[in-house]
Formats: C-alpha cells, structure tokens, sequence
C-alpha cells in the first residue's frame, strides 16, 4: 500500500475515531446531567490520532491531519452535547431537535458562540496535540518514529525471508 492510499485510509479511520469519541463526549455529558468535562476533548483527539496510526502512516502529514480530524470532532463533540443538552431542558426527542439544528446553521452557530468558553480552546489545543502525538509518539534523532523504524526493519525481515530460495 502506497503512503497515499495509507493518508486516505488513516484519515477514514481518524474520522471514525473522532465521530465516536463526539457520540460518546455527548452521551457521556447528557449522562451527567450537562456537566461538560473538558477531558472527553483529549478522548476525541487520541480516538482521532489512533484511527490514523491503523493505517501505519507516521508521516508529519498524518499527524497534522490527526491533529485537525481531533478539532473538528471536538467542535462535533460540543455540538452534539448542546443537543442533548438541549433535547433534556426542552423535553424533545433527541433526533427531531437535531433536525432543526441542522436545518438551521445560522441558529446552529449563534448557539454554539453562546455555548462557547475560552477554556475550550485550551482543551482543543490539547485534543490536536493528543492527535499529532498518537500517530508520532516518539521521534528519534533521524525524524523517524521508533516505531515506524520497527516497522521498517521488519519489512525489510519479511523481505530477506521471502526472497531466500527453497531447499526442500
């Protein structure tokens, strides 16, 4: 697999991870009866980066689309808590307050800017980073992760296995 088809199929699984950690952020925050924790931020952002890291891509561009999937599933994440916020304070199913978020945006982002907290940015900023850092947790000295180092050097096992000729 190639690194740009292993980009693509990393940022699926990011999404995937992010999307998750914003359905959980919710259920989890409505379950508290609308006490945001900020740390369910880091949870999206290390659910994003994970994703990313399946698909075996320590690139820098890897990282950075880890670190940008982990804001956006954050905001997904508010998002989705203001509903369920929303549905228990105005007594409506869930799904048919979600409708009417979305068929309206410009509501949509007048809410979430009364919603919105400076502290939020520190927990994004933390989530992005959490992200960046999944997919590259250690760098040594010649730029490559540790990991992806042992990865290469069982390839190139795999390889020199493969290759030998048949004595049978």
């Amino acid at each position: 697999m190639g690194a740009h088809q292993r980009l693509i199929l990393g940022t699926l699984a990011a999404i995937s991870g992010a999307v998750v950690g914003a359905i959980l952020w919710a259920g989890i925050t409505a379950a508290l009866g609308g006490w945001q924790i900020g740390y369910m931020a880091i949870g999206v952002g290390l659910l994003a980066g994970y994703g990313m890291r399946l698909a075996r891509d320590p690139s820098r561009a890897a990282a950075i689309v880890a670190a940008a999937v982990a804001l956006a599933g954050c905001v997904l994440g508010n998002f989705l808590t203001m509903v369920a916020v929303g549905s228990r304070e105005l007594h409506a199913p869930y799904l048919k307050l979600l409708g009417a978020m979305l068929g309206r945006p410009a509501d949509t982002l007048r809410v979430m800017q009364a919603g919105f907290s400076p502290m939020d940015l520190v927990f994004y900023a933390i989530a992005a980073y959490a992200g960046f850092k999944a997919v590259r947790p250690r760098v040594v000295a010649s730029g490559v992760t540790a990991g992806a180092q042992r990865d290469d050097q069982q390839r190139a096992q795999e390889q020199r296995h493969d290759e030998r000729p048949d004595t049978a």
